[in-house]
């Protein structure tokens, strides 16, 4: 595990949040979070047969367009990746190529994609590592898990800003966005937010999650524990080779 500066959490296809008259002010009218709260993650984990529902059903085979032999397919990918680590029932994706060769194969029916990746301060890894194994030895940690566990740097990208991102032992995840805490972060520390709808320093995002996500009683918010991370976008599709 690195010693200091960021590791990734790993990568999200994400369509847009549309505002629907109740957000905080800081909120974009389009917006982008890495959070299944607000925003519709790729590929769902109902896409897994085995998950306990019947496949033909999910609503995403509709969004993305996919005969059920399309789906088959993609379902037999996502097994694939899932028991080899490389995604998790969070949406994530460890590995970029991964998110690409989602996008590439199965992506086209949907408009808007972006794919971004979180990151946290090392220094915040093993709580957060920690976080996420429940007494239950049936918990399956998500893909967020997998990535942080690997220590590995965020990729370069579009820096969009900072955010505190709350999860749980069951891959539920929130951020500030959908959470009502932005009026406290405003008159506590005068939060300062950019036009994507993220805080502008990880400052701020360290200082936000270390004082301000708890209830009255102590317990964190949305029943999640909270962490700062930064928040970036990488390209859709992969880079040509450079020609030699």
């Amino acid at each position: 595990m690195m010693e200091g500066g960021l590791i990734s959490l790993g990568f999200v296809v994400v369509t847009p949040f549309v505002h629907k008259g109740w957000e905080d002010k800081s909120v974009p009218p389009i917006f982008y979070t890495p959070s299944s709260c607000l925003c519709d993650l790729y590929p769902d984990p109902d896409l897994l047969g085995w998950w306990g529902k019947d496949v033909s059903l999910s609503s995403q085979y509709v969004a993305l367009g996919l005969t059920l032999e399309q789906g088959a397919e993609l379902s037999e990918w996502l097994q694939e990746l899932f028991n080899t680590y490389r995604w998790g029932f969070d949406c994530v994706f460890v590995h970029l190529e991964d998110a690409q060769a989602f996008v590439r194969r199965w992506g086209g029916g949907l408009a808007d994609l972006k794919i971004l990746e979180t990151a946290l301060p090392a220094n915040w890894a093993e709580e957060f590592l920690a976080a996420q194994i429940h007494t239950n030895s049936k918990a399956i940690p998500p893909g967020r898990h997998f990535a942080a566990r690997l220590g590995r740097s965020p990729l370069p990208g579009q820096e969009l800003g900072f955010e505190v991102l709350g999860v749980s032992q069951w891959s539920d995840d929130h951020t500030s966005a959908c959470s009502d805490v932005r009026l406290d972060f405003w008159q506590g520390f005068g939060a300062q937010f950019n036009t994507h709808g993220f805080l502008t320093t990880l400052e701020q995002a360290e200082l936000a999650a270390r004082e301000y996500m708890f209830e009255s009683d102590g317990s964190g918010i949305e029943d999640c524990y909270w962490f700062p991370i930064q928040i970036s976008e990488v390209p859709l599709t992969a880079l040509p080779a450079a020609q030699h």
